[in-house]
């Protein structure tokens, strides 16, 4: 009898409020495709860790990962989105990188769970001009939430966190 495959599913939110709802739900989509496909299955979970953060060794479970694919021990993956994986460019090229040379299938959740393929020119220009997009849009949404707190903060409301003593 042959060994059963096994699909590696990333799953990721960036805030600790999405935990609950975000990282389960993509850990449900990931499971039920690797049965669907007849494929075993281990999670990777980087909850609440932004995917802005350039390089890999900002979040241990992706690092992991990544380091496992290098090592030719991965062969299947599965993330909701391709921005699971990485909002940044630079790291967007390392992953098509690894995944090309180690021939590893990337399942995207969103797209069907249809295979990215970054050997095709049309495909990998899609995901990079959806990583440079996807990056600059969350950046604004950050700062305009960071820029709204600070104004609610001076105009006396109190934003969230403790409240300090004699304030």
């Amino acid at each position: 009898m042959s060994k059963k495959e096994t699909l590696h599913i990333y799953v990721r939110c960036s805030t600790d409020k999405q935990i609950e709802n975000s990282i389960k739900r993509q850990t449900e989509k990931g499971i039920e495709f690797s049965k669907k496909e007849g494929m075993d299955y281990r999670i990777w979970n980087d909850e609440g860790e932004s995917g802005l953060k350039k390089g890999f060794s900002n979040r241990e479970k992706f690092t992991e990962l990544m380091m496992e694919v290098e090592m030719g021990y991965i062969k299947h993956i599965w993330c909701e989105d391709y921005t699971r994986l990485t909002r940044v460019l630079d790291d967007s090229i390392k992953i098509d990188t690894l995944v090309m040379k180690g021939d590893v299938n990337v399942y995207e959740g969103l797209m069907g769970n249809k295979k990215y393929q970054p050997n095709n020119t049309m495909e990998r220009m899609y995901q990079i001009m959806k990583t440079m997009m996807g990056s600059d849009v969350k950046r604004d949404e950050i700062k305009k939430s960071i820029d709204r707190k600070i104004q609610k903060f001076r105009d006396g409301f109190y934003v969230r966190g403790n409240i300090s003593f004699g304030f």
